[in-house]
């Protein structure tokens, strides 16, 4: 069973093993120590990736996100062993294929799907269709090109089509995703609950999912087509409509997955323009990209200098709002709001942390057994900050502005 233990056991081997063969390579080098060399430093590397996501103590549970994690790791520094050998193999193409698509595209996946797989370990129920979209987009976006190079499908065209289909899947992914948050209810346990969706957000959470799966569709299809293009030699060929169809799609699901993912912010104050501000500019780049390619302005250097100016500032706006309303999610994050009533908590157990949510009242972890009790009491009113302090501990009411609180249960 993988843990800290072992990994960092493994990483010491390693780094003693690639010391010695180093030091061999110095004063008699060859072929083979070369290979043996850099195959012990790609072990002693992965080790020391592998320790964020490995469980403390033998025997630990590892979450979807920890397994994910290590199965991506665990796979690169196998490809990259091969790579180390490929001199001595007698045929290398589909490896240096699969080595760049896999690290190309990897890369962007993992840091994509990360926030729905590490949301999964607080048992996070309320965003399951978002988190669903996430995790099958990128994994198929990653594995589906792979298997087809190493199937020997596509060895011809790695780099001038799986790896475009693979971020245009990336792309559908994420403005689906973004769109299906708009599908949630504010179940959510913690200091912090989700806020409730809108009835705005959830009639336009099915149009933003339809149009990110017609816009990868589309734009499927328009690499395929253009790649015939190339093939056949057709250099001056005209660009394919479906570009066009796949970015007017774009400007739909995108300013609904920006909207949509921006409802999660609780931001209490006049800032709150910095959602509309973002979702207008991302959907204006995506139209007037859409409009350069319909009217063929780009080709015409009077009309792209205007147009490129006009792409630019969207793209400004909308970044400096993007960045914006992180901010804003950051400091609103944990605050007390005048409606929320806690009744569970994101728990990690302090002996073997192990992550859970626990009710109210006496709960106990279900790997060690470690027995804890849990309960509130508002000291000070989280709708008016009243002073609570003084009042009987069975008052039900705040006697400055009449909010519930919520006190100690008793068992």
């Amino acid at each position: 069973m993988l843990s800290r233990t072992i990994v960092l056991r493994a990483m010491l081997v390693a780094l003693a093993a690639s010391a010695l063969l180093g030091i061999a390579s110095i004063f008699s080098p060859s072929a083979l120590g070369t290979n043996l060399l850099l195959t012990a430093i790609d072990i002693a590397v992965a080790s020391a990736l592998l320790l964020p996501a490995s469980p403390r103590d033998q025997g630990g549970r590892l979450d979807l996100g920890q397994r994910s994690f290590v199965g991506y790791i665990v796979i690169s520094a196998t490809l990259v062993g091969f790579a180390c050998w490929r001199d001595s193999m007698p045929s290398n193409s589909v490896l240096s294929s699969l080595l760049l698509l896999w690290f190309l595209v990897g890369v962007p996946a993992i840091i994509v799907g990360a926030p729905a797989l590490r949301s999964r370990r607080d048992a996070d129920r309320s965003l399951a269709l978002a988190e669903s979209i996430m995790i099958w987009g990128t994994h198929a976006a990653l594995l589906v090109p792979c298997a087809l190079t190493l199937l020997g499908m596509g060895r011809n065209f790695t780099e001038s089509l799986l790896t475009p289909l693979a971020f245009v899947a990336l792309g559908a992914t994420v403005a689906a995703a973004t769109s299906a948050i708009g599908r949630r209810s504010a179940t959510t346990d913690g200091f912090a609950t989700t806020p409730d969706a809108t009835g705005f957000e959830r009639r336009i959470a099915p149009i933003g999912i339809a149009c990110a799966a017609l816009a990868a569709l589309a734009g499927a299809a328009a690499l395929i087509e253009q790649y015939r293009n190339a093939s056949a030699g057709l250099v001056s060929a005209p660009t394919p409509i479906m570009w066009t169809v796949m970015t007017a799609l774009a400007a739909i699901a995108a300013p609904i997955g920006v909207w949509n993912g921006l409802g999660l912010a609780r931001v209490q104050s006049p800032l709150r323009f910095l959602r509309h501000a973002a979702a207008i500019s991302i959907g204006m780049i995506a139209a007037l990209v859409a409009y350069g390619l319909a009217t063929h302005a780009f080709a015409d250097r009077a009309n792209d200098d205007l147009l490129w100016k006009l792409i630019w500032t969207c793209i400004v706006l909308a970044s400096t709002s993007l960045v914006g309303s992180a901010v804003l999610m950051r400091l609103n994050r944990g605050r007390a709001i005048a409606a929320d009533r806690i009744e569970a908590i994101a728990w990690r157990c302090p002996r073997c942390e192990t992550r859970a949510t626990i009710g109210l009242g006496e709960s106990c972890c279900a790997t060690c057994g470690l027995a804890v009790r849990i309960d509130f009491r508002d000291d000070r009113c989280p709708g008016c900050a009243y002073d609570l302090r003084g009042q009987p501990e069975g008052a039900p009411n705040c006697p400055e502005c009449g909010r519930v609180r919520q006190v100690m249960t008793r068992g």
